[in-house]
């Protein structure tokens, strides 16, 4: 019999979890995607999306290093989000005219409708989980409760960020 510690336990358990959390993740972003009338958004272009929602006006090469994609593969998934209505070029800080978006020191945010689908996704998301949590026993509900602070914590150390504030509801 081979021993498993009881970090080795949790570590496989997170690991399925992760897995299941993709699966659940595209689906529950089809849904959103449909309900707002968007059509499906591929793969690179969620990506280079949820980095301008953390972390807005950032330049193609700067989005392209953050999320480890092509250049050629940020400069598509950005004219196609802009295309969308998803995402839109920083405005000019003088108030001058818009920039251009093939330049290469152009900065690009998501739009209002980019944060909407996100918002979106994740009341989606939490209607799952509810669902899902009945399916869970009372008692082990209130160790899920009682680990929350610890899930925040993986989290972060996973490098998760919440929207900037220019896309907060509640700002």
């Amino acid at each position: 019999m081979t021993y498993r510690s009881a970090q080795d336990n949790l570590l496989s358990a997170l690991a399925d979890l992760s897995e299941v959390f993709n699966l659940v993740n595209t689906r529950i972003r089809s849904e959103a995607e449909a309900r707002l009338g968007q059509t499906p958004v591929p793969a690179n272009e969620v990506s280079v999306l949820v980095l301008l929602l953390h972390q807005p006006d950032l330049p193609v090469t700067e989005i392209a290093r953050s999320t480890s994609l092509p250049t050629s593969t940020v400069q598509q998934a950005v004219r196609s989000l802009l295309r969308r209505g998803m995402a839109i070029v920083t405005p000019a800080d003088d108030g001058g005219p818009e920039p251009s978006p093939t330049a290469s020191t152009t900065t690009f945010r998501a739009s209002s409708l980019g944060a909407a689908v996100r918002e979106e996704a994740r009341q989606t998301a939490a209607k799952h989980l509810r669902y899902a949590l009945s399916g869970v026993t009372t008692a082990d509900q209130g160790h899920l409760i009682d680990a929350g602070d610890a899930i925040a914590a993986l989290s972060a150390a996973l490098g998760f960020q919440n929207v900037h504030e220019i896309y907060r509801q509640d700002s």
